[in-house]
Formats: structure tokens, sequence, C-alpha cells
């Protein structure tokens, strides 16, 4: 029941992704042109359960929750690789950081990782 509230609180209305753009690195989603140079060169592409252009396009298409409740933006390992060779200049990074702080103050599950408990 818990889960699914916060679920509710997460999907509902358009709202969210204004909230996603007000957090810092959260801006950058604009301006990704889904090309998948990030993901060609994430050292962590092979382990996580979205790449970057993909966590993308999901929060644009309203699946926020799916997002949030992955272990993507935790096995960042913020080594800007991505961000280098981004030809629009997207920060992912900044973006992972802005994700987590949002799984944080819902309080989202994250079963798969233990990142969190030391985020908090």
């Amino acid at each position: 029941m818990v889960t699914k509230i916060r679920q509710e609180l997460i999907t509902v209305g358009d709202d969210f992704l204004e909230r996603l753009y007000a957090e810092p690195g959260g801006e950058y989603i604009r301006l990704c042109a889904q090309c998948g140079m990030c993901a060609a060169t994430c050292p962590t592409a092979s382990k996580v359960d979205y790449s970057p252009r993909q966590i993308i396009s999901l929060l644009r298409a309203g699946r926020q929750y799916e997002v949030l409740t992955s272990n993507s933006m935790w096995l960042c390992v913020s080594c800007y690789l991505c961000s280098e060779r981004c030809p629009r200049g997207v920060v992912v990074p900044a973006l992972m950081h802005a994700l987590q702080r949002l799984v944080i103050k819902y309080d989202l599950p994250t079963h798969r990782v233990t990142t969190p408990r030391m985020y908090k």
C-alpha cells in the first residue's frame, strides 16, 4: 500500500518533470537529443537497468517510477566520459545525482543496491 501511494505521488500529473527540472542537474533532460553517445561510453552500461539515454527517454514518457526504482543512478561512477562525449553538453552525473535526491526524498525502494543507505 505504501509503495502504491509513493508510486502515485511521482506518476500523477505533469508536474514531476517540472520538479525534476528544478533540481540541480535535472535541467539536462531538456538538452538530450537521444544520440546514444552516453550509453556507448558508459563503463557501467552493462550493469545498469537503464542507460542514461533510456533514463531520459523513460522520464520524458512519464515512466518516472520505473526510473527512480531502478539501480541506474546508483551505479553511475561519475567518471564524466558520457559528458565529455555528449554533443549537447548534457552532464549525466549531475542528472543522476538529481535522481538520487528524489529517490531519497520520496523514500522509494531500492532493492538491489545499498548505496542509498550510505547516501542518507
